[in-house]
Parts: structure tokens; C-alpha cells; sequence
């Protein structure tokens, strides 16, 4: 009797264990995706991105100017 006693109460010491570990990872990636969050919608990341898709339509637009002069060769 006092044999299974033990064996449950060990078996309850690994499962609180793993629900400990369970429990942290859980809190450590939901802190990890929430700062990635906070870091991507950053008002100076949002004005960075809008000078890039600024700077790329130039590009594209450039890159037609110079298409039709080699057409036009």
C-alpha cells in the first residue's frame, strides 16, 4: 500500500515537473511573439517600410524606361 502511495506521488512530482516546464516554454513564446509584434508594427519600422516600397517603385519604373530604350535599339 505504502509502495503505491510512493510510485503516485512520483509519478505526480514528474508531472507537475512537466507541467512547470509546460507552463514556461508556453509564456516564453508568447513574450517572444508579442515583443516580435511590438518590433514590426514600430511607427520608425512602418516609415522605413513605406520608403522602401517608395524606393522600389522607382526601381520598377526605372527598370521600364530602360527596357523600352533596349526595345527601341
Amino acid at each position: 500500500m505504502l509502495n503505491q502511495l510512493w510510485q503516485e506521488i512520483l509519478i505526480l512530482k514528474k508531472d507537475t515537473s512537466f507541467v512547470r516546464n509546460l507552463s514556461l516554454t508556453a509564456a516564453i513564446a508568447i513574450v517572444i511573439t508579442l515583443s516580435l509584434n511590438e518590433i514590426y508594427h514600430h511607427p520608425a519600422r512602418l516609415g522605413q517600410q513605406q520608403r522602401v516600397d517608395e524606393f522600389s517603385t522607382l526601381i520598377s519604373a526605372g527598370m521600364v524606361i530602360r527596357t523600352v530604350g533596349f526595345a527601341r535599339r
